[in-house]
């Protein structure tokens, strides 16, 4: 099984009940000098919600969190907010969180936009930029046409 989900949405609030991810995934690696080695491969748990704060005309914002624990190692916290701005079919996005628990990262602040390419596509850019402490700081770019 490849991902479980449960989710819940009521209003304002939506919650991520839970998530499973990679149930019973293995891999058998055949080295060149014989044998064989069996590997299961880690699980994720999650648990999450979100909330709109503000959702008028063409304004929104929501907030949200999440817990993962993965089966190997330790559980991890995201938290962050997303503000929203829509004029007609044009939608503009800004974000901000803070990842907790991680050996590096912390801070992430984004944006993004989205627009329509025809009556049936739409074309999606989106920035972010991510504090890794020690490791300074990533940047990444992502592009995506939906049709």
């Amino acid at each position: 099984i490849e991902d479980v989900m449960s989710r819940s949405q009521t209003g304002l609030l939506s919650l991520g009940f839970l998530q499973l991810r990679r149930l019973g995934r293995f891999c058998l690696f055949l080295p060149s000098g014989g044998g064989a080695i069996f590997i299961i491969l880690p699980a994720t748990y999650r648990v999450g919600a979100s909330i709109r704060l503000y959702d008028v005309v063409r304004h929104r914002v929501v907030v949200a969190a999440d817990y993962k624990m993965p089966s190997d190692g330790e559980g991890k916290i995201n938290a962050g907010a997303e503000y929203t701005f829509n004029k007609g079919p044009v939608f503009l996005y800004g974000r901000a969180g803070y990842r907790m628990s991680y050996d590096e990262e912390g801070l992430t602040f984004g944006a993004g936009a989205k627009f329509p390419s025809s009556k049936e596509a739409e074309l999606r850019v989106d920035y972010a930029f991510i504090d890794l402490g020690h490791l300074e700081y990533s940047q990444k770019i992502g592009v995506a046409f939906l049709f």
